[in-house]
């Protein structure tokens, strides 16, 4: 019989929160829509009346609950992780270890169905839906699942009977338990012949009761000789003992003594448990022989003992009868203990948040900002202003300057480490929206507001080109012409600025050179991010000094009509550590083309529907397009 196992447990992490926008027709300001990861699972230890010990939990020593899903777009909920339950036999002990290596009962599971959880499953992380406020409207953060518990515990079965048999070994304890009960444990002539506990169960009357027999104890057995004391671990739950002598032994009130002394020694309330004493083998000649000695010498110790022979069955009846009223009666003076009321041992506060110098930077330990994780293509300064507003929410701000941060320094949460700017001084993100707007139409005004909206822009600034290196050979119009439709197709729109640089630097015009030149126009924290189809992302590779352009800026893509995402990874093998700047938007996907537009014009077909009104009248009246 396997009764006692060691095993460790762990708990489903949770599922981690989704960083995600609503991309759908007809919805402009659809918004953050990440929903929230999955709860991890428990594991649980239950009680099953189909499980009578503990051998299932000898070949693997770590049973793991299932892990929660991911959420997902349109504030989908991951999954739950599936509980895994343990199932154990009625009367099993789980305990494990406390920090301070002083062992824990946790449960005592007797009935069936009865159950605990051993460990909780971590929560699911939040999607970026939770991180969405009046001045954060495109929160590009979310959070991890939180780790499930891990823990060892120990598995204990001990059977739960009304009267325990004990004695020396060969007493006769499998044949008394054979004659009174429907039981057949082995029987032989030889010490040890029981190995593991065996239960049965008498019948008296319309009553019954159970009875286990509790393999054979030598003295010295808390020593660990014979079979030990391990197996009166199922002796604890009985209400009374039914103490086996062999009338063939050389001194049955020695043997009694040796017995108890090594339930003593195992456990003092199991020595001071009622008991009934009987004789055994008096059906051996021997044994009649010397039955006046046995009775002299028990009556002279104050035991009062039943004599009979469990091979015959003489006696026995009436020993377990004795037997039955002894437990009545204890039954009665011992009712069941009502359950202990719940003691609650609070803690000493500790502080939510925590600061730590660690090296040349700060640790932070905050319960879930330490869960944060950064969306795809979240650049470090963006990263940085995402987390300000929860630093700020949380009082970590005060507590970094506090302990003495300064400007620079490393700060790491969890997996996540930025720079140190004093809140208020962190840079702002600029858009440069470059091309030919010949003419400027509502694709463009569609692509630079989303890509502000989407990434919280400070301002997106639109930069016509001169003479554009990939239209050398055609006739541009000209650029006062191209500017002022800018300007007409940007009035009441402040977040748009229009950048001349491109126009009047002379010769060819590349775009490495412009973003050089913006990065002087603007203060020296804020980062530029330079917004490009995907189509001119796919041919970035032949542009003028590309590794140059990757390492100044981060590069904003957006969809193009008839053209695939690239291969970022084919992309990297090119211009290495192009991978941590692209950021990828999936809209606004539209189809329309300057150069379709330019056509109407020249027939003379309406274009209000693809540019701004007041570029559709600019072009009518200065009869742009005509002679193309």
């Amino acid at each position: 019989m396997i009764d006692k196992v060691e095993i460790r447990v762990k708990a489903g992490d949770g599922g981690r929160g989704a960083v995600s926008f609503r991309r759908e027709m007809y919805v402009p300001f659809g918004g953050p829509d990440g929903g929230d990861g999955g709860k991890g699972g428990d594991v649980v230890i239950r009680v099953d009346k189909s499980t009578d010990n503990l051998r299932f939990y000898v070949k693997n020593r770590l049973y793991q609950a299932e892990r929660g899903l991911g959420g997902g777009a349109k504030k989908k909920h991951g999954h739950d992780g599936a509980d895994l339950i343990l199932k154990v036999p009625a009367g099993t002990l789980v305990t494990s270890v406390d920090e301070n290596g002083a062992k824990i009962l946790l449960a005592d599971l007797n009935v069936a169905g009865e159950q605990i959880i051993v460990a909780a499953g971590g929560k699911g992380g939040g999607g970026n839906v939770h991180y969405r406020s009046s001045v954060n409207q495109a929160p590009r953060i979310a959070q991890k699942g939180e780790t499930g518990e891990e823990r060892a515990i120990s598995l204990e079965m001990r059977l739960i009977a009304d009267v325990g048999i004990i004695g020396y070994p060969n007493a006769g304890k499998s044949t008394l338990l054979a004659a009174a009960s429907a039981a057949r444990p082995k029987v032989a002539d030889y010490p040890f012949t029981t190995l593991e506990p065996v239960l049965g169960v008498v019948a008296q009357g319309q009553e019954s009761f159970v009875l286990a027999e509790i393999p054979g104890l030598i003295e010295g057995a808390h020593l660990g000789k014979g079979l030990g004391i391990d197996f009166l671990r199922h002796a604890m739950r009985t209400k009374i003992l039914l103490h086996l002598l062999s009338g063939d032994a050389p001194s049955p009130l020695d043997d009694m003594i040796k017995v108890n002394n090594e339930l003593a020694a195992f456990d003092v309330s199991l020595a001071q448990r009622p008991q009934i004493v009987a004789v055994n083998k008096i059906d051996l000649p021997a044994v009649q022989e010397k039955m006046a000695g046995i009775k002299a010498d028990l009556a002279a110790a104050g035991v009062k003992a039943h004599f009979i022979s469990a091979a015959t069955g003489q006696g026995v009846r009436e020993l377990m009868a004795a037997v039955f009223e002894t437990l009545k009666r204890e039954t009665v003076a011992s009712p069941p203990a009502e359950p202990g009321e719940k003691v609650f041992r609070p803690q000493p506060r500790q502080p939510r948040i925590k600061v730590a110098r660690e090296g040349d930077g700060f640790v932070i330990d905050a319960p879930g900002l330490d869960r944060i994780i950064a969306g795809r293509g979240v650049t470090t300064g963006e990263l940085r202003w995402q987390l300000n507003f929860q630093l700020e929410k949380m009082g970590i701000n005060k507590a970094l300057q506090k302990a003495g941060v300064n400007r620079g320094d490393k700060i790491r949460c969890g997996d996540l480490t930025w720079e140190w700017s004093f809140p208020g001084e962190e840079g702002r993100k600029i858009g440069v929206f470059g091309g030919t707007f010949d003419p400027v139409h509502l694709g463009h005004l569609m692509i630079a507001e989303e890509a502000k909206t989407a990434l919280d822009m400070a301002e997106v600034v639109l930069v016509p080109a001169g003479q554009p290196m990939s239209r050398r050979d055609e006739n541009v119009t000209p650029a006062r012409h191209r500017l002022e439709m800018l300007r007409l197709a940007i009035e009441g729109k402040p977040e748009l600025k229009i950048s001349e640089m491109e126009i009047e630097r002379k010769g060819p015009s590349y775009t490495v050179d412009t973003i050089a030149g913006m990065k002087k126009l603007y203060a020296r924290g804020d980062e530029l991010y330079f917004i490009l189809g995907w189509d001119s992302l796919e041919q970035l590779p032949d542009w003028h000094e590309p590794s140059r352009l990757v390492n100044s800026c981060y590069l904003v893509a957006v969809p193009r009509p008839g053209w695939k995402r690239p291969n970022i990874k084919a992309l990297e093998g090119i211009l290495p550590g192009i991978t941590q700047k692209v950021i990828w938007l999936d809209k606004p996907r539209v189809d329309i083309g300057a150069t379709a537009i330019r056509e109407l014009a020249a027939r003379g077909e309406p274009i209000d529907h693809l540019v701004p009104k007041t570029v559709a009248e600019y072009i009518r009246k200065n009869k742009l397009y005509i002679n193309q």
